[in-house]
């Protein structure tokens, strides 16, 4: 028996898994709300379209080498103002050093609680539904932080440490790659014991974990598309090129500081 025929006879053992496989994945997908795919995907493209700043802001250390969510009771995760206080914000803390995307993540974290967890606002409005954001005091400590950090040096250049980057992300995988870690064995369908292990895989932390690296990940992936994208600089006869490397580090601490004051 040649190789060709012996891998053919291994291909022929492993088709059936590999199929019951995806189809175990897809099932899971499609428990979870049609509107993560779209809020994910939508997330995952605001990553690659400001690559070239967010690859700046955001670095490896930006993701917490435990889980940040490990000391939260899923079964207190009933009401807006928990979820808001015990997963949003830890979630904010991390992915706004990115911060033309938080309207992205606030748009994927509400299709969670709204249509996940069908979580509503504290009475008197207790028919709205929830809704989340990365507040204003958060933003502007980030903005804080990460100016001192571009000041000191300390930003740039950190996130292909990130294990993973090893593969090419897209953010029409994302869900796909993550979304495997909602599993719940009754999927949601409006059934209360989907929704409450729902509420325990996202304490498990394994969901956003995957998320954190994928989104870095593709930011990375958009600096280097955006940098492949422009021109080398040209000197006129008799001169030297610009540093532009150096101007748009300095640009970039220009605006932060500006947008901070």
């Amino acid at each position: 028996m040649n190789m060709t025929q012996q891998m053919e006879k291994v291909d022929a053992c492993l088709s059936p898994y590999a199929s019951c496989v995806e189809a175990e994945i897809q099932a899971i997908l499609n428990s979870l709300p049609t509107c993560l795919n779209s809020t994910v995907v939508n997330l995952g493209q605001c990553f690659v379209d400001n690559g070239a700043t967010c690859n700046t802001t955001c670095t490896k250390d930006d993701i917490p080498e435990t889980n940040p969510y490990a000391t939260v009771d899923a079964s207190t995760l009933v009401t807006c103002n928990a979820f808001q206080t015990d997963i949003m914000d830890p979630t904010c803390t991390i992915v706004d050093c990115c911060q033309p995307c938080v309207d992205e993540l606030e748009a994927a974290m509400n299709c969670i609680t709204q249509n996940g967890l069908d979580l509503k606002q504290a009475p008197p409005n207790a028919n709205d539904d929830c809704a989340l954001s990365c507040t204003a005091a958060s933003t502007r400590g980030r903005q804080l932080e990460l100016t001192g950090r571009m000041l000191a040096g300390h930003v740039g250049g950190g996130i292909p440490d990130i294990p993973k980057l090893d593969k090419m992300f897209s953010p029409e995988t994302i869900l796909a790659d993550c979304g495997i870690y909602f599993e719940t064995a009754d999927g949601l369908n409006g059934l209360r014991a989907g929704i409450e292990e729902l509420r325990t895989r996202i304490v498990e932390g394994e969901f956003f974990q995957c998320l954190f690296e994928s989104l870095f990940a593709l930011a990375d992936q958009g600096a280097k598309e955006s940098m492949a994208n422009v021109p080398a600089p040209t000197a006129a006869p008799g001169t030297t090129p610009t540093d532009t490397a150096g101007a748009v580090q300095l640009s970039m601490t220009t605006m932060m500081v500006v947008s901070v004051v």
